[in-house]
């Protein structure tokens, strides 16, 4: 029997009809990567035990909530007003109560494996106090995603992310920017090469018929590093050619930026070509949405490797990105999908039109990515790889 901890922000929206007290999950992320890899991982029917640690301070206790062989230990955060030295001090009193309560219960569970996933969660650098197996799963690299951002915030993240990867073994990074990037601070590190699962609805919409109804989609958070100004800009030349050009944009963001989007449409003439339909709370509504475009867009310009292409690959709709960081692992350009220069609106303009002048190309290039999602993100495969790499780290196996 594997009894397996992780560390993670799971989306309270999933739990909802489970808590005894009412949530407000509407601003939090969907984190679908990790619900899916937790329904694989008990789909196979390996005797396990999974406790999900999650801090929040959304829910107004701390509780465990049991469905089966899942156990939930959700913790309750708390958000301070007081001044900023006081605010401080308190912040470090009340994380060192709390993680001395969540190592508590890591203690009396003792794990086969302690999973953390991510280095930006509330856990911080808790791992690196669990005298028990452990596996870093890396969901996005702050040193990248936070490369021009000097605030104290951003400052201790990244500080926190060198010493897990200074102090841990091994880590699930199937990407070279990631390997690349551990290597560097840690060249004993033992690295796994693992995405996280996706949908299996995404691979059943590629043999869907479903007519396409609009020409673009760009699934994603609307700020400004996913590039969505530079797909706006690029949009506006495609029009030169195709006047009559539709783009649906889905992802929720700041209402602040999502004026500063509205003012670039209007400013562009792109008021009757852009449909902003906002966040969809169900995600396979968002997977449909991108089956009915001809291209997925996401121009991104700085990425580990994103959810959104892994599901319009196995969907089989064309992908064109930015060729930074993650995404040349999971595209090959011309093959599985188009790659371009980030910042080059002229490039993406130009391969969009490419695609959209030749439908045999675009069905050629949904083909082979889905092929090659099915590789690579498929759950099954990866929860059956998990359990053996698991298996093996509880009795310190893995090399």
């Amino acid at each position: 029997m594997l009894e397996l901890v992780w560390f993670c922000a799971y989306p309270l929206g999933e739990l909802k009809s489970c808590l005894p007290f009412k949530v407000d999950a509407t601003d939090e992320h969907p984190a679908t990567w990790l619900v899916y890899l937790k329904e694989y991982l008990l789909s196979t029917n390996f005797p396990l035990k999974l406790h999900i640690f999650c801090i929040s301070s959304k829910i107004s206790n701390d509780i465990i909530i049991q469905e089966k062989n899942v156990y939930y230990h959700l913790f309750r955060s708390i958000k301070l007003s007081s001044p900023k030295i006081l605010k401080y001090f308190l912040n470090v009193i009340f994380s060192s109560y709390l993680s001395t309560k969540i190592l508590g219960q890591v203690k009396k569970i003792k794990p086969s494996v302690v999973t953390q996933h991510g280095t930006e969660t509330q856990f911080r650098d808790l791992i690196n106090r669990c005298n028990f197996p452990a596996l870093i799963w890396i969901q996005g690299l702050m040193a990248k995603v936070l490369t021009d951002d000097f605030s104290r915030g951003a400052i201790i993240r990244k500080k926190i992310e060198n010493k897990i990867y200074a102090k841990q073994k091994y880590f699930v990074a199937p990407t070279r920017d990631m390997q690349t990037y551990i290597f560097g601070i840690n060249p004993t590190a033992k690295l796994i090469n693992l995405y996280y699962p996706i949908s299996n609805i995404a691979f059943q919409l590629f043999n869907e018929k479903i007519a396409k109804e609009y020409d673009i989609v760009f699934v994603g958070a609307i700020i400004k590093r996913k590039g969505i100004e530079d797909l706006l800009t690029a949009t506006a030349k495609v029009k030169l050619v195709y006047p009559q050009i539709t783009i649906k944009i889905i992802g929720k963001g700041e209402p602040k930026y999502i004026e500063i989007i509205q003012e670039k449409i209007k400013a562009l003439g792109l008021f009757s070509n852009v449909i902003f339909m906002g966040y969809l709370p169900k995600h396979v509504d968002v997977l449909i949405e991108i089956k009915k475009a001809k291209i997925f867009v996401l121009p991104t310009h700085v990425d580990t490797g994103p959810r959104s292409i892994a599901e319009s690959m196995a969907i089989g709709t064309p992908v064109i990105a930015n060729c930074i960081d993650g995404i040349p692992d999971m595209i090959e350009n011309g093959k599985t999908g188009r790659l371009v220069k980030k910042y080059n609106t002229d490039e993406l303009a130009t391969e969009i039109i490419n695609l959209m002048n030749n439908i045999q190309l675009r069905e050629r290039l949904g083909t082979e990515a889905n092929n090659e999602a099915r590789k690579l993100f498929q759950g099954q495969k990866i929860a059956e790889d998990l359990i053996k790499i698991y298996s093996d780290l509880s009795q310190s196996k893995y090399e």
